[in-house]
């Protein structure tokens, strides 16, 4: 069962040693060849993404042709799903709504998406002992912590970068970053920089005042979020 991360004690993480670690199991999710999400491994079988990177897999019927990806090492690994994958019950609700307003760009964006946790659980049907198992931050979110945004690949470039930023507000569900992410980044981690726990699921994408990008990371220590994992995750 997880622990509370107010509660939970993690040994701290250079962000070196993230690098080797935690940030591994953030894996590129492609179906049918087509790399579309990211996800983070959290238990044997089990990986979070983003809700509505779980529900394109949903939509994608029976055989959605799986597999995970790693431009680090190079790891691919095709899967077949051990059951549907699951969405938090508020992303559920809510997710037909957010996607006829041109999803996440529209008014409801403000409306709802703030309101709800945008996560999904997958449970694939092998183990993967080369992919590690992400520990969850054992501190408490505040503005202004650092922390790294990893994207399995650059926009541009195609090549895995670390994106090394600050949290700039937070709301009861989110974590606004400033930092540019682009289409196929939903899902993936968002790790803190000084203990290497894994701290939100990117989420969406945003334009702060200034004309800037933000990323937007739905908060896994929302009491909410913790009790949806908790009630999963062995």
């Amino acid at each position: 069962m997880l622990v509370s991360a107010a509660l939970a004690l993690f040994p701290a993480f250079g962000i070196a040693q993230v690098q080797e670690s935690s940030f591994r199991g953030n894996m590129v999710l492609s179906m049918g060849g087509d790399p579309f999400c990211q996800a983070v491994k959290v238990s044997r079988r089990i990986f979070l993404t983003a809700g509505h990177c779980a529900r394109d897999i949903l939509n994608a019927g029976a055989d959605p042709k799986l597999e995970l990806m790693s431009s680090s090492n190079g790891l691919r690994v095709k899967v077949a799903l051990a059951r549907p994958p699951r969405l938090h019950p508020s992303y559920a609700q809510n997710a037909e709504r957010l996607e006829m307003d041109e999803f996440f760009r529209g008014a409801l964006f403000e409306e709802v998406y703030k309101e709800i946790l945008d996560l999904g659980l997958i449970e694939i049907d092998i183990d993967t002992p080369g992919i590690p198992t992400a520990l969850f931050s054992a501190s408490p979110l505040r503005e202004g912590r650092k922390i790294a945004l990893l994207r399995d690949f650059d926009c541009r470039s195609g090549q895995e970068r670390i994106a090394p930023s600050t949290i700039e507000s937070l709301s009861d569900n989110l974590a606004n970053i400033p930092a540019s992410i682009c289409e196929g980044t939903s899902g993936g981690g968002i790790f803190d920089e000084e203990d290497g726990g894994l701290i939100a699921i990117t989420g969406a994408s945003a334009v702060n005042p200034d004309k800037t990008d933000w990323a937007i990371g739905v908060r896994l220590d929302n009491p909410s979020a913790w009790e949806w994992l908790e009630a999963i995750i062995p």
